[in-house]
This record gives structure tokens, sequence and C-alpha cells, in this order.
């Protein structure tokens, strides 16, 4: 088979005529798609599968397959939409409101209001990976990364997780694992560890692009900082709880990549005080 033999082009040339000589025929859009992801083509993937929906609005294999694509490739407008449609029409599905509960942290609301539909998912299918993958996030938003690792490591151990949902999770388990491997420091040092991820954050302000942004980043982190070291220790955490929402909910202005650092670097601040 061509795309065995990574001939990406020929294969896409294949599943093209296939999709004109029968325009019902699912997996070659799906497969389209995936080939597309593999050469980083994100546009191009997500128009696959959208032209799979279009000629074939009530398939449900479809606007599954675009919904999750559309989540991990950070499309959200078009997760939205097809999210939208499952709740109409595969409302008694746990994939669907695994996908729902996952789409509101992404849009930055908090746990709290992600958890009833992530919950609902795994009541009715405790294996199913994208719950999981989404509780994972919970936990992280939580400072609980312990939890979090292991949520990801049902993830990665479950045989029916998705090619590009394992690639995800895969990358955001390296990134805990470094966070977790870091030598706990002793109960005397908690306060100079946690000075440290605020000089680290702050450090960090820079690279952030929007000067508006930017200037509320340094403001929070500041305010933050100041009252831990004044001994107002609650009032710190609160703060950091707060910013780790607010990162998420800018992610775009701040940068996708900078802001997954930034809740790292929060969430530590948050676990570390735990331990004070």
């Amino acid at each position: 088979m061509a795309a065995e033999e990574n001939n990406i082009g020929k294969a896409l040339e294949l599943y093209q005529k296939a999709v004109e000589t029968d325009p019902h025929l699912t997996p070659a859009y799906i497969e389209a798609s995936a080939l597309l992801l593999k050469q980083n083509n994100v546009d191009s993937a997500i128009d696959a599968l959208m032209r799979g929906v279009d000629a074939n609005p009530d398939d449900p294999e479809l606007h599954a397959a675009a919904a999750g694509t559309a989540l991990l490739v950070d499309r959200l407008d078009v997760a939205q939409k097809e999210i939208e449609w499952m709740l109409r029409e595969m409302g008694d599905q746990p994939l669907t409101h695994a996908f729902d509960g996952i789409l509101i942290l992404l849009q930055g609301h908090p746990c709290l209001e992600a958890r009833p539909a992530l919950d609902k998912a795994e009541r009715g299918n405790p294996d199913l990976p994208w719950a999981r993958y989404g509780k994972a996030f919970c936990s992280m938003q939580e400072g609980d990364l312990e939890a979090a690792r292991g949520e990801l490591d049902l993830v990665l151990g479950n045989e029916k997780t998705p090619a590009l949902l394992r690639a995800r999770a895969e990358k955001t388990s390296e990134e805990l694992d470094k966070m977790l491997q870091e030598s706990p420091p002793s109960e005397g040092n908690i306060d100079e560890a946690i000075t440290q991820e605020f000089e680290a954050l702050m450090a960090l302000a820079p690279e952030i692009s929007n000067e508006e942004l930017r200037g509320q980043f340094k403001e929070r982190i500041g305010q933050a900082h100041r009252d831990w070291v004044n001994g107002n220790k609650e009032a710190s955490i609160q703060m950091v709880s707060e910013t780790i929402i607010w990162v998420q909910e800018n992610q775009e202005g701040i940068g996708k990549a900078l802001a997954k650092i930034l809740v790292l670097k929060l969430t530590r601040i948050v676990r570390l005080s735990d331990e004070t």
C-alpha cells in the first residue's frame, strides 16, 4: 500500500480518487486527514474531514473524527461546531461528553465546569482514552501532577487510543515527568523554591508579545510574589490559581506554547505550597 510505503503524496491521490468514486467512503476522509497531519498540514487535514462531513452530514464517525482532531490541533471553532452536533445527535455517547469537557477546558474555563461532562463520559465508558485525557488536564489545572500523570498513563496504556491523541498525551507526559523528577526541596527550602519559580515567571514575561497581556501578567505575578514574601500565603496562592485560569483564557494572545510553560510553572507553585 502507498501509505505503508510512506508515499504520502501517492496515498493522498488514491484517497481523493476513492471519495470521488464513492463520496460516502468514510475511512478515506479520515485516513487522508491523518496523512496530512503527518505532513503538519493542519488546515488541509481539517478540510479533508469537513469535506467528508459535508458529503455525509449524518455520519457520526466523521463528526467525531472532525471534533477530536480539531480539539488536538487547537481549532476550537471547528471543534465547537462538531461537538454541538454530537450533543444533539449523539447525546447518549460517552465520547460526546468527553469532547465537551475537553472543549470547556481548552476554552479556558475551570475544571469545576468541565468535570460534570468528563465524569459522565467516564461513567459511560471507564476506559475511554478521551475522558482520561480530559481528567489529566483537570488534575494539572488543580495542581495535582501525580494524578495527571496517572491519567495520562491510562491513555498511553490503552490500545484503542487514537494515534494523534497518543502523540499529544506522550508530549504532555514528558513535560510532567520533567517537573515530577525535579528533586523536591526540603521543608526549609520550599520558600526559596517558590521564590525561584516567581522569578522564573517574571523572566518569561518579556516573551509575551502582547503589551497589554504582558503588563497584566507581570502585575499578577508581582502581587502574588509580594503576598508570599509578606506572609500572606493564602492570598498569594489564590492569585496564582486565578492566574492559571487567566493564562488559559488568554492563550491565543500569549502564545499556546508559552502559555503551557507558564501554566506548568504556576501549577508547580501551587503544588509546592501544599508542602508548607
